[in-house]
């Protein structure tokens, strides 16, 4: 039974064979960066939720409005954070973090598609069904 320290402390003297000895270990590695990817992405999400939230129950919606670059601002913060993970990620060798990250990122895009697909389907274009 390895230690703690030994699978993830020094990553950078380890290479990446015997890192990955395991399946054990790249499954840890992808379920942690996609929660990361997860949890960035949700955190964007809410904080614009909580900003529409606060205009909507105070009545300046209209000047909340100008919030809304900061708020797109920080959306490519968070975006460049992810990317900044998923390079380093990849240079210290624990590439399924960065798989992880990607997925994460790719899921709600591929989620949304199919939900737009299925009512494209259901609704058909333009008021005609097929």
């Amino acid at each position: 039974m390895e230690s703690i320290t030994r699978t993830y402390g020094d990553v950078e003297k380890i290479n990446q064979k015997d890192f990955y000895n395991s399946t054990g270990k790249k499954i840890g590695d992808f379920v942690l960066g996609f929660f990361i990817g997860l949890i960035v992405i949700s955190s964007g999400i809410f904080f614009n939720m909580v900003l529409r939230l606060i205009g909507l129950s105070t009545g300046f919606g209209g000047v909340l409005n100008y919030l809304a670059t900061p708020n797109i601002s920080l959306q490519f913060l968070l975006l460049g954070l992810l990317i900044f993970i998923i390079i380093k990620a990849f240079k210290k060798k624990r590439r399924f973090i960065g798989i992880g990250i990607i997925i994460a990122m790719g899921l709600p895009i591929l989620l949304f598609l199919l939900l737009f697909g299925a009512c494209l389907v259901i609704i058909g274009v333009g008021g005609v069904p097929f």
